[in-house]
């Protein structure tokens, strides 16, 4: 744009401060007001719409009187203050501008950094990201809205560790105290920040009142613990302890829960957990996933969570896995802790050691060969011990694939084979079963066109699918244990015919 010669540019002040770059080095303050006179040559007094803008910040003010030689403000009327992410209002201000050490009568504030805000009788600026309000009432909650609020005695901000610190502070809800602390911390972001999260009061038959203090420890952002105090009026002192992890390549959580000498039964409580899982490279994974408790009532008698009290069995697996590009295995070595109660005692599960699975896809000369396979190991100490193999070699070639409509039949033979092991007493013998396996499978797709009520038209996919599954069993081999005891379930081989036809009409929801 050309302007002609004597035209003034004129140029428009921004209503709020831009956030320039930190800096100790000495930068002129700018002043615009409806009338501005110096009283002395070293005094300036504004009035009528004043704004000061020194590097970082904004004041806004009726009137202002600004001493050069000290970099000291006054203002009064209504006055706004902008600086560092926060935002103040109030009658009178007193601040100055290179130190940024000052006060405020009856502020009103917002943070920016939580999208917080309160009021108070007193702020006190610290410098140019430290700040402490007296007698404040703080709130997260948006305007129109304190049902939660914060009171407190002093609360200093610090924007530098995004920490707020409060004293004598009291929590209340629609006016309502429920909750005072002498001293306590939080964070002023969405940031994780160390620090005492709210206790938690309970009370069970089993253990009477208590509390519990939890302490939360920011380690690293890629690590956090939690440590809780739990004091129980008829147990004593327990500790809660979780440790959690994660980084490109494995991630995990750890816990241990000690309660060193229960007072009911003269014993040290115990539980411990740990799950973690590892990228090893080149497809390979591990994982694992341990628990343990001392005692069979534990859960009954500490634990807090209703889910927990009807645990019985605790997995305890480590698994290594693969999967390639068409082809993909795993091993499993699993077993359990089992809990029982004397008046309702549980059978205890078959222990997996090893379980091996593999799978494989592959395309061959336009059709799909596949394959799945199991091998097992089942072990108990007082139930039939055995192996199981399974074998699924299968493969399907689409007979007729046009966009809208195609038909794939699948062929495959489903074998499975038994062998039993300790504790035979039956003298079950080993057992084989193989199920040739004929599908076809056909679907149909269209798309319909239709219109909304607000006369915007949408396409959408429908799906008619239709499948038939013949099966036949080509040998009887095995007879079933019937023990009131953990047996392996074996199959009860028939020689017969069957099949399944599955028709299914999918429309998706709009």
């Amino acid at each position: 744009m050309v302007y002609a010669e004597g035209e003034v540019l004129r140029l428009k002040l921004d209503r709020t401060f831009m956030n320039l770059p930190k800096g100790d080095e000495e930068t002129p303050a700018f002043i615009s007001a409806q009338r501005v006179e110096g009283q002395t040559e070293n005094q300036v007094v504004a009035s009528g719409e004043v704004e000061v803008r020194k590097r970082g910040q904004a004041i806004f003010a009726d009137r202002v009187v600004y001493r050069q030689s000290s970099q000291e403000l006054v203002a009064d009327g209504a006055v706004r203050v902008e600086q560092n992410g926060i935002k103040m209002q109030g009658p009178y201000v007193k601040l100055n501008l290179d130190t940024n050490i000052g006060d405020m009568t009856k502020p009103v504030f917002h943070l920016a950094a939580n999208n917080s805000r309160g009021s108070a009788d007193i702020l006190h600026m610290e410098g140019r990201q430290k700040y402490t309000v007296q007698n404040v009432a703080y709130t997260i909650c948006p305007i129109g809205n304190d049902d939660w609020m914060l009171k407190a005695s002093q609360l200093e901000i610090d924007n530098d560790r995004q920490i707020g610190v409060a004293r004598n502070a009291r929590v209340e809800f629609l006016g309502v105290p429920i909750l005072y602390m002498p001293w306590m911390d939080f964070s002023l972001s969405d940031k994780r920040q160390s620090g005492f999260l709210g206790p938690v009061f309970g009370s069970t038959a089993r253990s009477g009142s208590e509390v519990t203090l939890p302490y939360y420890w920011n380690i690293a952002p890629n690590r956090d613990a939690t440590i809780a105090p739990r004091a129980m009026a008829k147990r004593g002192l327990m500790l809660n302890n979780e440790f959690r992890y994660i980084d490109k390549n494995y991630a995990g959580e750890a816990h241990l829960d000690v309660l060193p000498n229960d007072a009911l039964t003269n014993s040290t409580r115990l539980r411990t957990s740990l799950k973690h899982t590892q990228n090893l490279g080149y497809g390979l994974s591990a994982s694992t996933n341990f628990n343990y408790v001392s005692d069979h009532t534990y859960f009954r008698d500490l634990s807090n969570a209703v889910s927990n009290t009807s645990l019985t069995n605790l997995v305890r697996e480590g698994v290594v896995s693969y999967g390639g590009s068409w082809w993909n295995a795993a091993a499993r070595m699993q077993s359990y802790q089992t809990l029982q109660d004397p008046a309702a005692p549980v059978l205890e599960p078959y222990r997996r050691l090893p379980q091996i699975t593999v799978g494989a896809l592959r395309p061959l000369a336009g059709a799909n060969v596949a394959f799945t396979g199991e091998f097992v190991n089942f072990s108990h100490p007082t139930a039939v011990n055995g192996r199981r193999l399974v074998m699924y070699p299968s493969i399907s070639y689409p007979l007729i694939t046009t966009p809208s409509f195609y038909v794939t039949p699948k062929f495959g033979v489903h074998h499975t084979y038994y062998a039993l092991g300790d504790n035979n007493l039956a003298a079950l013998p080993d057992a084989t079963r193989t199920l040739p396996i004929v599908s076809w499978t056909a679907v149909w797709c269209w798309n319909a066109i239709g219109m909304w009520e607000n006369g915007i038209t949408y396409r959408r996919w429908n799906h008619a699918l239709i499948s038939y599954t013949f099966r036949t069993a080509i040998k009887t081999c095995c007879r079933i244990s019937t023990q009131p005891r953990p047996t392996l379930t074996l199959p009860r081989c028939l020689l017969k015919t069957g099949f399944s036809v599955v028709i299914a009409l999918v429309m998706p929801n709009m």
